[in-house]
């Protein structure tokens, strides 16, 4: 059994990490329908975008490798994160979507720096490398992109399975070669993950291509974008912490267990 705390965590967890997607949360903020396919977007565009997102997320995983950070447990602070954010796109907003190459790869680093903070909040250990692949796996929830779907997971979940052997793989390799991100096994799973980002990202791609889109959207666009990755953080840390101390299956139990009163049948993966 959960003490009634940690049933409170884990409950705020599954909203945050259940929630609705990154689409449509700039839709509500922006006062438009972008329910525009996503194959719509040139096969150009598309690469150019699959391309900026792998470049993104390395750099992300190279910020959380070799910045040198201090451990303590401290509050995180998500407001100096998302501000540093809000600039970066007010800037890129100014370019268009041209400045995406440019833009995306520093927003994603000062994005990694805000979860590798919550990671700490949540008592990680922010200086080994399997928190810094935790961290990275952030980039890869809340896309709408599913993996190993069946009836009984829920999104969270369901990335998660879908990633654990990279991840083990990854994970031992940074081990053992000392923070060796080119490594097949790290690239590996760089591609696995920048393919669900890739989703967030053509999203953030499609609402700057608007044509309101100038300094003032693109920074609004920037904010709900890194506020989305902080909630999946949010969630992600806490459900790490609650297996630390319960052990994965009882957490996992009891997250379907409250996904299934908090999130509607008809948002819930399909049967294959």
């Amino acid at each position: 059994m959960l003490a009634a705390k940690d049933h409170a965590d884990l409950e705020n967890a599954v909203l945050l990490l259940e929630k609705p997607g990154l689409l449509m949360r700039l839709s509500n903020a922006l006062g438009e329908r972008l329910e525009i396919p996503l194959k719509a977007l040139p096969e150009s565009g598309q690469k150019g975008i699959a391309k900026v997102s792998r470049v993104a997320i390395r750099k992300a995983l190279e910020a959380a490798l070799y910045t040198v950070r201090d451990a303590q447990p401290q509050p995180a602070s998500n407001r100096l994160h998302t501000g540093m954010t809000i600039m970066s796109g007010a800037v890129g907003g100014m370019m268009g979507l041209s400045g995406l190459a440019v833009e995306l790869p520093l927003t994603t680093v000062l994005m990694m720096r805000s979860i590798i903070d919550i990671a700490r909040s949540e008592g990680e250990d922010i200086r080994a490398a399997e928190t810094s692949l935790a961290c990275l796996q952030v980039f890869a929830m809340g896309s709408g992109k599913r993996s190993a779907d069946n009836d009984s997971e829920f999104g969270y979940y369901a990335i998660r399975t879908g990633l654990a052997q990279s991840l083990a793989e990854a994970t031992q390799t940074l081990t053992q070669q000392a923070a060796n991100s080119t490594s097949s096994a790290v690239t590996r799973l760089i591609g696995m993950i920048a393919a669900h980002f890739h989703i967030g990202v053509s999203e953030k791609a499609i609402a700057q291509a608007l044509p309101l889109v100038g300094a003032v959207s693109g920074a609004t666009i920037n904010a709900i974008f890194t506020r989305h990755y902080q909630d999946m953080a949010r969630g992600h840390f806490i459900v790490r912490r609650l297996e630390r101390i319960h052990g994965p299956v009882l957490v996992q139990d009891r997250y379907r267990e409250l996904a299934l009163v908090h999130v509607p049948e008809d948002k819930r993966l399909p049967a294959d």
